[in-house]
């Protein structure tokens, strides 16, 4: 019987890590292939090569201060300085409501099919540009990407 795949579910706060946990944690059939974790740091044993780093994007709308706000977007580029840092492979994670569940389970259904059909770079490409904790300039290419991707098929 194959291991469960260690899902680490990183965000600042307020981004909706914990629901998306349980929400991943109750999902059938698929949930019994994964082990599922939160954090708002990255923990030490996020480097095993049998897991998967979800980092959860600033898209959700934050309720307070904006210090607050400005609090979550430091969070959120410490998580992605340390991963980078440790040279660790990620997927950041946008939706509201169910599209969240939906993005975070085709991320899983990648990884997985990778590591299925034995494809490994030493290191891959991360995209990095001098505006990459703006959340609302990722969630655009990441809403482009997919609306392209969905005409071609």
């Amino acid at each position: 019987m194959r291991q469960a795949l260690d899902l680490w579910l990183l965000g600042a706060p307020s981004t909706g890590k914990r629901r998306l946990a349980n929400e991943l944690r109750n999902h059938e059939p698929q949930s019994a292939q994964w082990q599922v974790s939160t954090s708002q740091d990255v923990p030490a044993s996020a480097n095993s090569s049998d897991g998967l780093v979800l980092l959860m994007g600033l898209d959700l709308p934050v309720h307070g201060s904006p210090q607050a706000e400005q609090g979550r977007r430091e969070a959120d580029s410490r998580l992605r300085g340390e991963l980078e840092l440790r040279g660790m492979t990620f997927r950041v994670i946008y939706g509201l409501g169910d599209d969240r569940l939906k993005n975070a389970l085709n991320a899983i259904e990648g990884s997985a099919r990778l590591k299925t059909e034995g494809v490994r770079h030493e290191r891959p490409w991360v995209w990095s540009c001098e505006k990459c904790s703006d959340s609302e300039c990722e969630h655009r290419l990441l809403t482009e990407l997919i609306a392209n991707r969905e005409r071609s098929t």
